[in-house]
């Protein structure tokens, strides 16, 4: 039962509920009751003419309703058929006489009567026939009725057409709500969870800092060299958590646009030289090699912003270090189109799976693997990401697991 009246079948059952009524609704007011009211006006009119001349002797408006109306049946005072007129080659006038028996004591009581049917007459469920009935008075007195049948064109188009767009348009914004819902929940998800790791990962190394801290400071410690290996391990948690705390912050500032990024033309030199050549220590460092192909030097001038630029790709290139084994390969590559240029940088890491991949430059996104201590801290590829769409640049990543992955993104020219 819990279960049952969970939020999701609640959202469900409300779903339908609402279709349902829209449903009907629509159909009244914009399928049947237009088409009801204009036939029944033009209807009520005849009927009375035709009575008036019914008791004058004469049946000028009735031979004129031939075209218009399948059956008119006329009776006197007492209910007796006195005149049935019919031009439906499919139903005879005496298929309507049964269902009218109903409607004659409100008739020759003075009240008009209007009513719409189909499956008493007719197999096919969208044919409608409506019924009007009128009393014909004179100086105050009942003397008969006029019965006018009619079949209500356009009906079932308009029910059927209507039934058909409102369900699409309908369910098209259930759909929508119902993606933009399930994006809210990850979104909360990945926030807490990124808070506690974030807790965690500022937690862990300032344990390991205040213990090392103590032990210093009780002197504890008394090898030279292994003080230098403590003070060493300490400076290292605290650029860490510093560079964890500045990338919070850029991230914030990119989103909220606090920070314009001017662009002017820039060079592949002052693009790529600095960057490659650092990397290229800093790889060799981790037994990882960087393979730069000459396509970038032969790069044309570029319109852009150039610390947003080596930013991204110093991020990325980051990322490679923490997913590529030791005696790995980065490849960096570019080229050259017509309005833009393409950097590629592809590595024979471990790859990202399937699942992880469409989510990987979200934020609070982080790629889990056996190696926790190269984890980052799952901002840098949403920097790269921000840093992309405040550029008007595009970024994007292939991958499987097992195979390596490949990040490529735009550079105006």
């Amino acid at each position: 039962m819990k279960k049952l009246f969970s939020h999701r079948y609640v959202r469900i059952i409300i779903y339908a509920l609402l279709y349902i009524f829209g449903l009907a609704l629509g159909i009244v007011t914009i399928g049947i009751y237009p088409i009801y009211a204009n036939q029944r006006g033009g209807a009520v009119g005849h009927s009375y003419t035709i009575g008036e001349q019914y008791l004058e002797g004469r049946d000028d408006e009735l031979l004129m309703m031939r075209n218009m109306y399948r059956h008119i049946i006329i009776m006197d005072g007492s209910g007796k058929y006195v005149r049935i007129e019919t031009f439906d080659n499919e139903h005879s006038a005496e298929d309507f006489t049964g269902y009218l028996d109903k409607w004659t004591p409100k008739v020759l009581s003075g009240k008009e009567c209007f009513a719409i049917t189909n499956s008493r007459f007719s197999p096919a469920p969208l044919h409608f026939w409506m019924m009007t009935g009128v009393p014909i008075v004179k100086d105050g007195q009942v003397h008969g009725a006029v019965f006018m049948i009619e079949n209500i064109q356009n009906l079932p188009e308009a029910v059927l057409g209507y039934m058909i767009y409102f369900t699409l348009f309908y369910w098209f914004c259930v759909y929508l709500l119902h993606i933009t819902h399930k994006k809210r929940e990850r979104l909360d998800y990945l926030r807490q969870d990124y808070i506690a790791n974030v807790t965690h990962a500022l937690k862990t190394p300032n344990a390991s800092i205040k213990a090392m801290a103590e032990a210093l400071c009780d002197d504890m410690i008394e090898d030279e060299a292994r003080k230098k290996v403590y003070y060493g391990r300490i400076l290292q948690e605290v650029n860490s958590q510093n560079r964890m705390v500045g990338e919070i912050l850029q991230l914030s500032k990119i989103q909220s646009r606090q920070q314009e990024y001017t662009k002017r033309k820039v060079s592949p030199a002052e693009l790529f030289d600095d960057v490659t050549e650092r990397y290229s220590l800093l790889f060799d460092c981790t037994d990882i090699s960087l393979h730069v192909s000459e396509s970038l030097s032969r790069l044309p001038m570029m319109y852009t912003n150039a610390g947003c630029i080596r930013q991204m790709l110093e991020l990325i290139l980051d990322n490679a270090i923490k997913f590529v084994p030791e005696g790995g390969n980065v490849w960096l590559d570019a080229e050259d189109t017509k309005r833009k240029v393409i950097i590629s940088i592809r590595d024979d890491g471990i790859g990202i799976s399937e699942k992880d991949l469409p989510h990987i430059f979200e934020r609070f996104y982080r790629v889990r693997k056996s190696d926790s201590d190269k984890n980052g801290s799952g901002l840098g590829l949403a920097i790269v990401k921000e840093l992309a769409d405040a550029l008007g640049e595009k970024v994007w990543a292939e991958s499987k697991l097992g195979s390596g992955t490949v990040f490529h993104f735009t550079i105006t020219k």
